[in-house]
């Protein structure tokens, strides 16, 4: 079940995140070797990127949640914007967290421990898939950048948050199973 402040999210999610990663998506000008200025082609490419990427990920953690009866609301990380005003200055190292799922009423460990595992297992299909494309050139062009850097995002996505650290799934899951213990 969808609430329609999330729709609206996820929304802001992809625009921003389209914004924000649209220079990976730039195509090498003849010129003196020079970067063209990314424009909409560039935008479209890499907010359809963040569909499997991101959204999905949070997603994967909410419908996870949602099958064991608990109440999971996706949201928008207040640090997304910081994300898109560092881009828009020109900032050569941009942070941000795009956004997350408040879930509430997991109170078993296991249950909690695999709303955790979710969103990084969605990283790593995507991951696996796009390798697998790009593997045996099934896309080319336009289709095989597409998912060369899909297949990027979502290792150093997967990696990111299979970290250990407070505020990661990686952690998260790790809360989990020592729960069960």
């Amino acid at each position: 079940m969808f609430f329609l402040d999330e729709l609206i999210y996820i929304a802001v999610t992809v625009l921003a995140l389209g914004y924000i990663f649209m220079d990976f998506f730039r195509r090498p000008s003849t010129e003196f070797y020079q970067y063209l200025k990314p424009g909409w082609r560039e935008f479209k490419l890499s907010a359809l990127a963040a569909i499997p990427s991101v959204v999905f990920h949070e997603l994967g953690h909410k419908l996870v949640a949602m099958s064991f009866g608990g109440i999971a609301v996706y949201r928008v990380h207040e640090l997304l914007f910081l994300g898109v005003v560092l881009k828009a200055i020109g900032f050569p190292f941009i942070f941000f967290i795009p956004a997350y799922v408040i879930v509430q009423n997991i109170s078993i460990a296991w249950q909690f421990a695999l709303t955790a595992l979710a969103g990084p297992l969605v990283n790593l299909s995507v991951l696996i898939i796009s390798r697998i494309i790009c593997k045996y050139e099934l896309v080319s062009g336009d289709k095989y950048m597409f998912f060369l850097v899909l297949q990027k995002l979502n290792m150093w996505l997967f990696i990111f948050n299979m970290l250990p650290f407070p505020g990661t799934d990686g952690y998260n899951f790790l809360i989990g199973l020592s729960g069960m213990f």
